[in-house]
Formats: C-alpha cells, sequence, structure tokens
C-alpha cells in the first residue's frame, strides 16, 4: 500500500509539471528528490534549473546513475536540452525510481561495478548492449511495474511513454485502494475499528456467558442472597431463623454395597442418585445444604421466609425422593435395590458462612441434630417427622400421617415421632385446588392426586 501510493504520487507530481506547468519537465527526477510530507504524500523538489545545474562543475558519478544515457552523453559536451528532451529523460528517471521502491537496493540494485563503470557504460554502450539494472530483482513486483519499468529506460527516448501513458498503465496496481496514503490508513482504521469491535463484542459475550456459568456455579453453592453479599465484597453475618424444616436421609446398606463395588462404581452411582435428587428438590422452595457420602441434607424456610409452608415444602420432597428411589437402577448392580431412611424436623437454626476458601453455608443449633436423629432413628423406606414438624404440616393440610410410638435419642431424651406415609386423597383436593395460589407446595400434591383420580 505505501509503495503504490508513493508511485501514484509521483506520476502525479511529474504529470502536473510536463503537461499543467510552464517549466514542461523536472530535469533531476531521482529519489533524493521525492519528499515525503507530514501527511504520508511524496512531493517532487529540485525540479527545472536546468541551465544552473548545465553550468556547474561536472556532477560526481553517483548523482548520474538516475539520468537518461542521453542526457549523461550531451552533458558531457555541454549541449543545450529542449523541454520534449528533458520531458522523456524524466521518464527513463521515473523507471529508476519505480526500481529503486520495489528493488529495495538502490538505482543499479546489486550490480557489483562502481558508479563510474556504470556511467561509462551507459555513455558507450559496448557493441549494442546497453546497461541497465537487473530487472530480475523486480520481476515479483506487482503488475504491471515490471513491464513499465522496461518501457520506461528504454534507449530510444522516442520509444519512451509520455507520463500520461505511464499514468494509464499503472491503473491496475492501484486497483482497491485510495488515490494516497492518508486515505488509505483512514480506510484501514475504519476496516480495523470494525473489525475491532465486532471482536470486542464477541469478546464481551463471551465473558458475559462465562459471568453467567460462574454466577450458576456460585449459586448452586450458596444461596442467592449470601453470594451476592460475598460478590460485593460484604461479610455475611450470622443469621437467626425462628422456624425451618430440615430434611436428613441415608442409604441402607450403604456399606454392605461398597464393600462389592469399587470406589469409582460408587462415586458414580451417587452422583447419579444425587443428580436425580437434585432435579427434583429443584421443583419446592427448598435448599440443598450438603452431601457428605451417603447423606442427603436440606431445608425449607430460609434464606428466604416462606411463613410455615416450609414442613409441607421439605414433606412433599421427601414423599417424591421415596418414590423416585423405588425406580432407581444402580448400573453396577442391577439387582441391588437401594433403600432411602428419611428424618425431618422443624424448628429454629442458625446460619452462617464458614471459611474464606471454599466457604460453606452451614446450618447450627439443636435442630440441625434433631433432624439427624430423626433419621438414624427412622426405619428404611419411611418418613420419620418429628411432633414441631407433625403440628405444622397440619396447618398446612394435605399429609396422611401415623402416630409412631414414642422413642429416645442417644442422650436419652424422650420424643413423640410420627410416620409421614402419603399424600391425602380425593375428599381435601377440592379443597386443596382452593388454596393452591397461596401455597405453592400444593401444585405437586394436586398433580400427584389428578394421577390416581378418574
Amino acid at each position: 500500500m505505501f509503495k503504490v501510493s508513493f508511485v501514484q504520487d509521483i506520476v502525479k507530481g511529474l504529470q502536473f509539471l510536463h503537461d499543467e506547468s510552464k517549466i514542461g519537465y523536472h530535469g533531476n527526477l531521482k529519489s533524493s528528490n521525492c519528499i515525503v510530507d507530514a501527511y504520508w504524500r511524496v512531493k517532487l523538489s529540485s525540479y527545472g534549473m536546468e541551465q544552473i545545474r548545465v553550468d556547474e562543475p561536472d556532477a560526481k558519478a553517483d548523482d548520474l546513475l538516475w539520468f537518461a544515457p542521453e542526457i549523461i552523453r550531451r552533458a558531457a559536451v555541454k549541449q543545450d536540452l529542449s523541454k520534449t528532451e528533458l520531458a522523456k529523460s524524466d521518464i527513463y528517471s521515473l523507471a529508476i525510481v519505480f526500481y529503486e521502491i520495489y528493488g529495495r537496493q538502490g538505482p543499479f540494485g546489486d550490480d557489483l561495478l562502481d558508479s563510474e563503470e556504470i556511467i561509462e557504460q551507459l555513455k558507450y554502450p559496448n557493441g549494442g548492449a546497453f546497461t541497465r539494472p537487473d530487472i530480475h530483482l523486480i520481476t515479483k513486483a506487482p503488475f504491471p511495474i515490471p513491464s513499465v519499468v522496461e518501457k520506461c529506460w528504454a534507449e530510444d527516448a522516442d520509444s519512451r511513454p509520455s507520463i500520461k501513458k505511464v499514468r494509464e498503465l499503472l491503473k491496475p496496481l492501484s486497483k482497491g485502494l485510495k488515490g494516497n496514503i492518508a486515505d488509505n490508513i483512514m480506510s484501514l482504521l475504519d476496516r480495523y475499528r470494525n473489525n475491532l469491535e465486532d471482536v470486542i463484542k464477541e469478546r464481551t459475550d463471551q465473558l458475559e456467558d462465562e459471568k453467567k456459568r460462574n454466577e450458576n456455579l456460585l449459586l448452586q453453592l450458596l444461596p442467592k442472597s449470601v453470594a451476592t453479599s460475598l460478590k460485593n465484597g460484604q461479610p455475611v453475618d450470622a443469621e437467626f431463623y425462628d422456624s425451618v424444616s430440615i430434611y436428613f436421609s441415608d442409604i441402607v446398606g450403604f456399606t454392605a454395597l461398597c464393600s462389592k463395588s469399587t470406589p469409582i462404581q460408587i462415586v458414580n452411582m451417587l452422583n447419579n442418585l444425587y443428580t436425580n435428587f437434585d432435579t427434583i428438590i429443584d421443583k419446592f422452595d427448598c435448599y440443598k445444604v450438603e452431601t457428605i457420602g451417603d447423606a442427603y441434607m436440606f431445608v425449607s424456610g430460609l434464606p428466604e421466609l416462606n411463613s410455615h409452608l416450609h414442613a409441607g415444602e421439605v414433606a412433599s420432597a421427601s414423599l417424591e425422593l421415596l418414590d423416585s428411589i423405588k425406580t432407581f437402577t444402580v448400573k453396577h448392580c442391577p439387582d441391588e435395590k437401594l433403600r432411602l431412611r428419611i428424618g425431618n424436623h422443624s424448628g429454629p437454626v442458625v446460619t452462617g458462612v464458614v471459611g474464606i476458601r471454599m466457604p460453606r453455608y452451614c446450618l447450627f443449633g439443636d435442630t440441625v441434630i434433631i433432624a439427624n436423629n430423626m433419621e438414624s432413628s427412622g426405619e428404611p423406606m419411611k418418613i420419620q417427622i418429628s411432633s414441631e414438624a407433625y403440628d405444622l404440616l397440619l396447618k398446612c393440610g394435605g399429609y396422611v400421617t401415623e402416630k409412631r410410638d414414642k422413642i429416645v435419642f442417644k442422650n436419652k431424651q424422650e420424643v413423640m415421632t410420627y410416620w409421614m406415609n402419603d399424600y391425602v386423597k380425593d375428599a381435601r383436593l377440592a379443597r386443596l385446588i382452593q388454596h393452591q395460589d397461596k401455597h405453592p407446595h400444593l401444585n405437586t400434591l394436586i398433580h400427584k392426586f389428578n394421577k390416581g383420580v378418574k
């Protein structure tokens, strides 16, 4: 692009001198007289004043390398030259400048002869062999530079093309480019800016996608309100909740299953099982707290409060999980049937984020311990609930429960518990439908009822 722009500017300048100015020729065209201005435009200097140069002492051989052979010969005898003859010699000089631009090695390329020897050969051709720069140096230059150069440095001055013809011959060279280097650079900058905008938009979209993935991952590890506080650099203080419901479960016979399975098989099994569990509890207003080995724990009623409905959310999710385990298949032991032991309890808890690296959202208090005891003291494929959870389920409505005898915990505390067996059937369906807008957990109950009601 730079080379083409330089060539065009030189040709335009020379055409102005030949066709539009009173001077009619340049008379001293060479690369050192092609001046580049602040806008990267080439302007011609040191033109005209031919008589002054003729009257000067003999020029050095290095300065004569751009002159046409006929000028070198006539200057030796101080002959006057016409404007037409000088204009034709400019065309020869123009070819030498083009050769420099595309050959990048000076007016006669890498010729081993010194300047005096070259000038002597130009003055006195040896047996009709005319000395010229090695054209092979610019054979890889873009079309039509090589052919134009050869036409312009022809030995017969009359056979050289006029500057107007040269400009016409060079038209294919500038195809797709602006008139000068400044315009070309602006065009390049426009294309670069547009491309840069596309790249920035693409990178911004990728950044947004990555940000969403990171936020989704963070929300799977921490509640939304807690994650937002941590992202904003705000401290997460411990909070007290006066009533929540907690679910605990583990797999009965898990140790025996582990003894006949490889660690990878166990990990894959638990991943499949708990991925299914996660999908189920996502339908309810519940927050998964953690899984440790075969133990699974979630809670409702925090961090978003939901009145007493947390007991119904946990109860409904418990029944769904109990149903799902009946159809779950252990891939590496297809004949093995998994059985869950589930315990629910409602009561007050304190929550807090523990740790800076891999922070964990933890629940503290007797409610957590009692919920764990509800599970450990239960029976396979049954849901044992505490009396506190039972009282809240009566407010929610829609569940079939059965009173169990009092049980004694490890600390010798005696408590009353209940089995939660199923949802209430058709007699309560109409009332549930009336209240489904106020009680989101009832939607699942109604769906379950409808599957069995004709």
